[in-house]
C-alpha cells in the first residue's frame, strides 16, 4: 500500500515457516509487487498490511460475520499494519521490515466457576444481545503507521447489526467454564439493548436461574456498579463466579488486553481456533538458489498464541 492506503499489490512468492519450538513465531519471506519496485527511486515509504482469516483489501467497510467465530469451524479475523522505508532496497536484494503486530477483530467472553465454590455447577450461559457482523479494520487503521499505535478504546469500531435472540455460550469445561467470541458491541450508545449474560446453575442440588446477572461493568464487592463497558476487539472479558448468595451471583470481573495477555494467568487456556495456513519447513525450496536465501534475526510477523488465535 502507499502511505495514504492505496492498494498496490500482494507480496508474491510468499513462504513462511516456524522459527521457534512452540510455533508462536514465524518467518515470512517474499517479493514485492512490480508496481512497488518500479517506483522506489521516487517513493520509498510504503505500508504493509496483513489480513488473516478474512477477506483481503483495505476497504473501510470490510466485514465478517458472527458465524465465522464458530469455535468448531471458524477463525478470528485479524489485521495489522506497518509503515516502512524501503530505500534500503535500492542498493540491496533484500530488506527486513521487522515485526507486524496483529489485532484480533473479535472479543472473547469467559464465564468461570471459582474453584473454591463447591456444590455448584454452571448448567448454561446465554447472552441477550450481540452484533451479527463486525468490522475487520479498527478505528484508526488508515492513519497509524504501526498496529501498536491503536489502543483498546481508540480502536473500537462497533457495527450496528443487532441480534436480539439469546445465544448460548460454549461449554469448554464441564460445569466450570463457558466461552463465546463476539464482534464488537456498543453498550454505551445503545443503552436500551445493553448486553448482559444470564446464568443457570445447580447449587446444593437445586436448579437456579439468574437472568441478566452478568453485566459488563466494574464490580465492587462482587456487585456491578457504574457505567457499562463496550465489548471491544482484541479484549478478553472474564466473569468469575465466586459465590451464590441471597438469590444473586457474586463475581469478580476482569478485562485484559489480548495483546498483553501473557501478563494474565489465563493465557494458558487459549486453544481456539486452529490457524489453517500451511507452513513450509526450514528445508523447503525457495527460489532454487539457497545462496541468496535471507533469514532475518527477527520474524516479520508475530502471533501471541501457538498455531492458534484464541
Amino acid at each position: 500500500y502507499t502511505a495514504d492506503n492505496n492498494y498496490l499489490g500482494d507480496i508474491v512468492d510468499l513462504i513462511y515457516w516456524p522459527i521457534n519450538d512452540d510455533g508462536t513465531r514465524y518467518q515470512f519471506q517474499g517479493r514485492l509487487p512490480q508496481s512497488v519496485t518500479e517506483s522506489l527511486e521516487n517513493t520509498s515509504t510504503y505500508k504493509f498490511m496483513v489480513f488473516a482469516n478474512s477477506a483481503e483489501g483495505s476497504n473501510a467497510t470490510l466485514q465478517y460475520s458472527f458465524n465465522e467465530l464458530d469455535m468448531n469451524n471458524g477463525a478470528i479475523p485479524m489485521w495489522g499494519v506497518k509503515q516502512v522505508d524501503l530505500s534500503g532496497l535500492l542498493n540491496g536484494r533484500s530488506q527486513n521490515i521487522g515485526v507486524i503486530s496483529l489485532l484480533r477483530a473479535a472479543a472473547k467472553v469467559e464465564v468461570i466457576l471459582d474453584s473454591a465454590l463447591t456444590d455448584c455447577e454452571i448448567d448454561n450461559v446465554t447472552i441477550n444481545y450481540h452484533n451479527r457482523v463486525g468490522y475487520v479494520l479498527p478505528t484508526g487503521w488508515d492513519v497509524v503507521e504501526d498496529t501498536k499505535a491503536i489502543d483498546r478504546d481508540g480502536g473500537f469500531r462497533g457495527f450496528r447489526s443487532l441480534h436480539s435472540t439469546p445465544h448460548s455460550l460454549t461449554e469448554v469445561e464441564a460445569g466450570k467454564k463457558f466461552v463465546i467470541y463476539l464482534p464488537e458491541y456498543d453498550n454505551q450508545l445503545f443503552a436500551d439493548y445493553e448486553a448482559k449474560l444470564s446464568v443457570d446453575v445447580t447449587y446444593n442440588g437445586s436448579a437456579l436461574s439468574f437472568p441478566d446477572a452478568l453485566q459488563f461493568k466494574k464490580y465492587v464487592d462482587g456487585r456491578p456498579t457504574g457505567s457499562v463497558d463496550n465489548i471491544g476487539r482484541n479484549t478478553i472479558y472474564r466473569f468469575r463466579i465466586t459465590k451464590v448468595a441471597a438469590g444473586a451471583l457474586v463475581l469478580n470481573y476482569e478485562v485484559a488486553d489480548w495483546e498483553r495477555s501473557d501478563e494474565w494467568e489465563w493465557v494458558q487456556h487459549f486453544d481456539y481456533p486452529n490457524y489453517h495456513n500451511p507452513v513450509l519447513p526450514d528445508t523447503a525450496t525457495r527460489d532454487g538458489d539457497s545462496s541468496n536465501d535471507v533469514y532475518p534475526d527477527q520474524p516479520t510477523m508475530k502471533y501471541t498464541s501457538p498455531n492458534a488465535m484464541g
